[in-house]
């Protein structure tokens, strides 16, 4: 809620309402003089928005046109004092000069048979260690699904650690014993020997990660709902924004921004960056006066939005790309279709 400062002797009589960080002025221009007093042109400080095209608001059912009817008479003097500038000549800017491992070895001798490369066994290694089980165990909770005995991240960390074609082959293509091979050689060369291995693995992380992901997407979708209905029906609010507008207009006059029937939301930003005349008064500060001064219950629509906050800090963006990546890896999981262990999966 918005609520006016009283005013101060150094404002000169002009209602301050907090404390704002000054900001760069805005483009200025010049605006007619009146003809009958007689007085002289006066520029005053324009105010930077974006403006909606008149012909997808004329005509149609929108907050704009419904509010066409909802003029207030804003106090253009008081507009003057607080934006109107000063002639000054103008003096050349100065310009601003801007300015612009070694790898160690862990190698130690073994008496065991070893068919993948350092790298990828010492990997496997580490990778055995957080489980306190043998190989064959494990190999047999991936025959069968059990993906709460491993968990997402390990399971995801899995995924990395399976083997490229040539070491599948090689794997494959041992026929000795196996309790002479390496802790990794081992668990890998069991593996292998498991029909759709990296589908039966990705099915498992994708069964870990589905119920809090989709949770999570629902509650996004649920939020960004609610705040939507009730900035649609927040009449309050509609009423600020035709405030907006009017001063916007009236700052606006005469330049290519002026006459405008509507505003994007992203040009609010500017309220606080078009700076009047008196110290840390600005647009924002007008416009929540004249809001004052037509009905007091204005300047508490942030009442009515209580989810708007919340709605704020969620991207669209990201959740699209949330719900897109889960149905896609279903989908994925779920095609029958032939399938060769040597054919990467693309997740």
């Amino acid at each position: 809620m918005i609520t006016p400062s009283p005013p101060s002797q150094s404002d000169a009589g002009i209602p301050v309402m907090g404390s704002v960080s000054r900001a760069n002025d805005g483009q200025e221009f010049q605006e007619k003089g009146d003809p009958s007093t007689g007085q002289k042109k006066r520029r005053v400080r324009s105010f930077l928005w974006k403006t909606i095209p008149a012909e997808k608001v004329r005509g149609g059912a929108n907050l704009w046109s419904q509010g066409q009817g909802q003029q207030h008479e804003m106090d253009i003097s008081t507009i003057h004092e607080l934006f109107g500038q000063k002639d000054r000549p103008s003096t050349p800017g100065s310009a601003l000069n801007r300015a612009g491992p070694g790898r160690t070895s862990c190698r130690e001798p073994k008496e065991e048979v070893s068919i993948l490369n350092s790298k990828r066994g010492m990997n496997v290694a580490i990778f055995l260690k957080q489980f306190k089980r043998s190989n064959h165990s494990m190999v047999e909770d991936i025959r069968h699904g059990n993906s709460a005995m491993f968990g997402a991240e390990p399971l995801r960390e899995l995924l990395k650690l399976l083997p490229e074609t040539e070491e599948v082959k090689k794997l494959r293509s041992y026929h000795g014993e196996i309790s002479k091979l390496s802790l990794p050689d081992s668990f890998l060369y069991q593996l292998v020997q498991l029909s759709s291995y990296p589908v039966r693995i990705e099915a498992m992380l994708l069964k870990e990660e589905f119920p809090p992901t989709s949770q999570t997407i629902k509650q996004d979708v649920r939020t960004l709902r609610t705040a939507t209905r009730e900035l649609l029906v927040c009449e309050e609010l509609h009423a600020i924004l035709h405030l907006v507008l009017q001063a916007g207009n009236l700052l606006n006059t005469g330049g290519f921004a002026g006459n405008a029937v509507g505003f994007r939301l992203s040009s609010l930003l500017s309220l606080a960056e078009t700076k009047s005349n008196t110290p840390r008064v600005h647009l924002l500060h007008f416009v929540a006066l004249e809001a004052q001064k037509k009905d007091q219950a204005l300047l508490k629509f942030p009442e009515k939005l209580k989810h708007v906050q919340a709605a704020a800090r969620i991207s669209v963006e990201l959740l699209d790309a949330e719900l897109l990546s889960l149905t896609s890896r279903t989908r994925l999981v779920n095609i029958s279709r032939p399938y060769s262990p040597y054919t990467p999966l693309l997740f």
